[in-house]
Order: structure tokens, then sequence, then C-alpha cells
């Protein structure tokens, strides 16, 4: 007998519970796209990391920083967002450069900062 239950259903629920809250909720919707953005920016770092086939360590030392920085931050463990200065010794050491760009935002997520 086969006591692993089908959780399927969570993603697809979670989506939406996340959906919910982002149309109904300007400070969550901030947030979750803040967050999304990291983990955006976390996830294209591991990618070209693994790309040139090099580990935490090696990263590490090419840019003149720790293993367990570059652990922290692939593994999402760090609140913090990187700083800038941070992704542009990284994506130095990876053979890049950072390009940051400004799109327009659709109407309804035009926000007033006081």
């Amino acid at each position: 007998m086969n006591n692993i239950k089908d959780h399927s259903y969570i993603g697809e629920s979670l989506k939406y519970v996340i959906d919910e809250q982002k149309v109904g909720n300007s400070e969550f919707n901030e947030l979750f796209q803040e967050q999304e953005l990291i983990n955006d920016i976390i996830h294209e770092i591991v990618q070209l990391r693994r790309d040139k086939n090099i580990s935490q360590s090696q990263l590490a030392e090419i840019t003149n920083t720790t293993q367990p920085l570059i652990s922290r931050l692939e593994g999402m463990k760090d609140s913090r967002v990187p700083s800038l200065k941070l992704l542009s010794k990284l994506a130095k050491g990876l053979g890049k450069k950072i390009k940051i760009s400004f799109e327009d935002l659709p109407d309804h997520t035009l926000a007033t900062y006081k």
C-alpha cells in the first residue's frame, strides 16, 4: 500500500491565493514583485555559475568573497537584497556585466510613494 499522498493541487491552490493577494493587497504585491526579481537574479547567477562549470568556492575565490556568502545567496537563506556592488562583483567573476533597464508598468500597478 502506498502512503504517499498526491499534493499536486497545492501548487495551483497556492498560485490562486498569491494571485488573489496580489490583486487585493498592494503592499503584498510590491513585496512579491521584489522577491520575484531577487529570485530571478539569483537563478541567473546559479545558471551562469553552472554553465561555467565552477563551484561556489571557485566563484568566491574569483570574486574575493566567501563560499558561505555564495551559498547563502544561492540558497536564498538571506532575507537581505543583494547589493549592486556584490552583484557586479559576481557578474564580473562570471564574465558578465550587469545591465539594468526600466520597463513600463501596466496602468493598474502605478503607485504613489511617500
